[in-house]
């Protein structure tokens, strides 16, 4: 499918055959009744995304609104308003999950349903409750159905089914985290996934696979994204190899070309000077993705770990021999915990391998405990990580806990960096791990070392640093008795 560039309109717009109609008139006037009156752009992409089919049944399985930030509403004037229309006309209680990748995100669009409820008095009336926490946030409506408020994470995916569900930002949802959702979806009787995002970073694996699949017309998905004309291997600019900063004649300095990308602007909400002021404040590879909709191409090896050699080194048949210790770590919202592990195979190869991931972290000392008691060895924590209030609890149940400096741990992450690049490292490939190596970023600390940067890779690489603090002890323990697998 080739893009339309027409100001006020999305780029590509993609609806599977066998439509029959749209709830899209139901979710503009229950947008009204909250106050929130859609512009043309949302009301086209709402009729898109509600599309039904045979029996009234959704078209798609799926939906995908890409689009850059604050000058699409695509979050609140088009998800949101799709979703909550849907639960307040459920005629059987139902739950629906919202779900972004840092419960940062998640609030922001709580704190924005919550200034809805305040304003409006017509939606409020079918409001029961709307609790919030400091971790997760529920409304409840008086038809009896609730919106569930999460945070994404390899612990709690199979948790997330519901009669609707909203992955947003979902530049940052992983394959493995899709391949846990998405069959539970389909079994339920009248499922429905809505994406929404800015455009794909390089580590953006799965939202660059959705991309495509929407500009290809995918039967399964309805697809809208909002893009400005151009992207990285051809802006446009006035000058050949254009640096993007401040060069007379580059494509990001030109407003006529960035009002494709911000119907918001072109009908008026937003004004002009916004996108101004962003180009000063960021970036140009953030301002074009996030305000262009320049999606960055392939998986990038520049700051991360090269694809290439984490997959040379893959061998499914491998486990480690003799030697091994182990590293625990813990998501920065503390939704999950991970157990990492790291040895040598029989010939002496380095080895890494995710031991056990799963939600929250009560759970964590006696299995590590038991893992212990079976194999001996130390578990390694990062004391400035937010394991480190695991430590006391672990070391009252008999477990040699091992806290290395930061200097150990960016010393780790270049040893195994190393390894990976040159082959000379072992894994099973399970899809939780390669997909933290996948989105890793690698954050330079001191005089050339570096470590894995949380905040800012693509996704949660909570079981990459599991195995790289495993990696500091990997001589500690010998094992003996039967694998830990």
């Amino acid at each position: 499918m080739e893009p339309s560039y027409r100001l006020g309109q999305p780029a590509y717009l993609s609806i599977p055959d066998g439509r029959r109609g749209s709830y899209g008139d139901l979710v503009g006037e229950v947008a009204e009744m909250m106050h929130r009156p859609l512009d043309p752009h949302q009301l086209l992409a709402v009729d898109a995304i509600n599309s039904y089919g045979r029996g009234g049944r959704w078209l798609a399985l799926e939906s995908c609104v890409v689009g850059p930030r604050q000058v699409t509403g695509k979050t609140g004037g088009i998800v949101l308003p799709s979703l909550i229309a849907n639960v307040l006309t459920w005629s059987e209680p139902d739950v629906a999950v919202w779900s972004a990748h840092r419960m940062k995100t998640t609030m922001l669009t709580v704190k924005d349903l919550q200034k809805i409820i305040e304003g409006s008095g017509e939606f409020s009336k079918r409001v029961r409750k709307f609790s919030v926490k400091d971790d997760d946030a529920e409304l409840s409506l008086i038809n009896g159905s609730s919106v569930m408020f999460v945070t994404r994470s390899e612990g709690n995916a199979r948790g997330m089914s519901g009669g609707d569900v909203v992955d947003d930002e979902a530049l940052y949802m992983t394959e493995s985290l899709a391949g846990d959702l998405m069959p539970i979806m389909a079994s339920r009787p009248n499922p429905r996934v809505m994406h929404a995002s800015s455009a794909a970073k390089a580590k953006s694996v799965y939202l660059q696979k959705l991309m495509a699949r929407g500009r290809a017309g995918d039967s399964g998905l309805v697809y809208v994204e909002f893009r400005a004309p151009g992207s990285w291997e051809e802006p446009g600019c006035a000058e050949l190899g254009c640096t993007h900063d401040a060069v007379p004649g580059c494509a990001l300095d030109d407003l006529d070309v960035g009002l494709f990308a911000a119907p918001s602007v072109v009908h008026g909400r937003v004004g002009r000077e916004v996108l101004v002021m962003l180009r000063g404040a960021m970036s140009p590879r953030e301002y074009a993705r996030e305000m262009y909709g320049w999606e960055e191409s392939g998986a990038s090896d520049v700051n991360g770990i090269p694809a290439a050699g984490w997959a040379a080194c893959r061998d499914v048949g491998s486990e480690p021999d003799g030697l091994v210790a182990f590293g625990l770590d813990v998501t920065l919202d503390r939704s999950a915990a991970v157990i990492g592990c790291a040895g040598r195979t029989a010939d002496g190869t380095p080895y890494v391998e995710v031991v056990e991931q799963a939600a929250g972290t009560g759970w964590v000392a006696e299995r590590l405990a038991g893992i212990v008691a079976r194999h001996g060895g130390s578990v390694v924590v990062d004391g400035s990580s937010p394991a480190r209030s695991l430590v006391a609890e672990l070391e009252n149940a008999g477990i040699n806990v091992v806290q290395p400096q930061a200097v150990e741990i960016a010393g780790a992450c270049g040893q195994l960096f190393d390894a990976i690049v040159s082959g000379s490292l072992r894994h099973r490939g399970r899809p939780v791990l390669d997909d933290a190596v996948a989105a890793a970023v690698r954050k330079q600390v001191g005089d050339g070392a570096f470590r894995w940067s949380r905040r800012s890779s693509g996704a949660d690489i909570t079981p990459l640093y599991a195995v790289t603090l495993a990696w500091i002890d990997r001589q500690a323990a010998d094992v003996s008795g039967p694998s830990i697998w």
